[in-house]
């Protein structure tokens, strides 16, 4: 497993914000993807109103743990509490952690991911560069230290297929920059642009899944 192996060398990307385009390369050309990338992650406030796209993008359709409660009396016995379903929504999210991802759209997409982890839901996060490189459960605080695995070509396709092989995944959400060719999906989607980010994949995405698929950042 590549991810186990003592890379021979520290990778650290800093950059400042005046220094920031489209052309930079995390790694350069010769080296293959899936390398983990040491970046310095800062949370941004969240620009969107998740709860409300959530609440319309999923449905939370899906009964989460059951818990105690004394809200509600067993019906057999009557001073013991009963049990009440907690329902969360079952959501892959797709982070994009291709070559052209810059440091400052990974801190967007990231402050974005936690603000969603604070509504109920449960989410698979799945990172891709060409193909698959890391998928982990996210619970909030997750960003603190968080992988970033990455730095390769682009290609969304396999992690859509990942994330609908998931039965109980009732929606996804992709965090892309658009430099890549839109996905073909299946479940109910959400694309995440990135603020600087490619037009012509808003353009797409819009004409095959419709306007309310697609949010830019700011």
């Amino acid at each position: 497993n590549m991810f186990d192996s003592d890379l021979p060398v520290e990778m650290i990307i800093e950059l400042t914000q005046n220094k920031v385009g489209k052309a930079f390369n995390m790694f350069g050309k010769n080296l293959e993807s899936g390398i983990k990338q040491m970046v310095s992650l800062s949370l941004q406030r969240s620009t969107i109103d998740w709860q409300t796209l959530i609440r319309r993008f999923a449905g939370a359709t899906i009964k989460g743990e059951k818990y105690l409660t004394p809200l509600k009396p067993n019906r057999r016995y009557e001073n013991q509490p009963g049990w009440k379903y907690e329902y969360k929504s079952q959501l892959a999210i797709i982070m994009d952690t291709s070559a052209s991802i810059i440091e400052e759209e990974l801190n967007q997409f990231i402050s974005e991911i936690e603000k969603i982890s604070k509504h109920d839901t449960e989410i698979t996060l799945i990172q891709v560069d060409e193909s698959v490189t890391l998928v982990t459960e996210y619970k909030s605080g997750k960003w603190k230290d968080l992988e970033i695995h990455g730095g390769g070509e682009t290609n969304l396709q396999p992690a859509v297929d990942l994330a609908q092989s998931q039965t109980r995944v009732e929606g996804i959400i992709i965090f892309t920059d658009g430099h890549v060719d839109v996905p073909v999906v299946k479940r109910r989607v959400l694309f995440v642009l990135s603020s600087k980010h490619n037009p012509e994949f808003i353009e797409d995405a819009i004409k095959i899944y419709g306007k309310n698929s697609v949010v830019v950042l700011k």
